[in-house]
């Protein structure tokens, strides 16, 4: 999960007596962050942020295997993103080629260039400062290296 915290992401972490803001980037932990080895976290009371959500990426690809989606989640955790590559996830089963992640489902790098397009989903719990009802989703298509850039942006140990 992500917050959007005085115009900053952040890492976010909330439970039922705790909401904690963390980061590995010296330059986003003002003086009133603590320090845990390569961390640095925060309490933050639940007003004080804008934006709760958790990003999704998506791509078109076309594995030429009968059915099998057009449309890709794209595994950015454990190194998928690469500059000229990205990993792809199916859960539905074992693809012939695709390396064996767990029980029916795999993964697969693919170049950029064989990737049509790009989606970055939002999926947002609070926004602009209202606590939302429901999950508030909102799709937009970029194009493929937009998509790396936002992924590595956004990425935990990153933020």
């Amino acid at each position: 999960m992500l917050a959007k915290y005085k115009g900053r992401i952040y890492a976010y972490v909330s439970n039922s007596t705790n909401k904690v803001i963390t980061t590995r980037q010296r330059g986003k932990a003002d003086t009133d962050f603590k320090k845990d080895r390569d961390d640095f976290y925060k309490e933050v009371n639940e007003e004080d942020i804008t934006d709760v959500f958790e990003v999704r990426y998506w791509a078109a690809y076309d594995a030429g295997l009968p059915d099998t989606p057009s449309l890709w989640i794209v595994q950015e955790e454990a190194g998928g993103i690469e500059k000229e590559r990205i990993q792809l996830m199916f859960c539905n089963g074992i693809l012939p080629g695709w390396e064996i992640l767990d029980k029916n489902v795999c993964i697969k790098f693919v170049e950029i260039t064989e990737i049509k397009s790009t989606i970055v989903e939002y999926l947002y719990r609070k926004k602009d400062g209202k606590t939302l009802d429901s999950i508030l989703r909102e799709k937009i298509e970029v194009p493929v290296e937009k998509m790396i850039e936002l992924c590595l942006q956004y990425k935990i140990k990153m933020v």
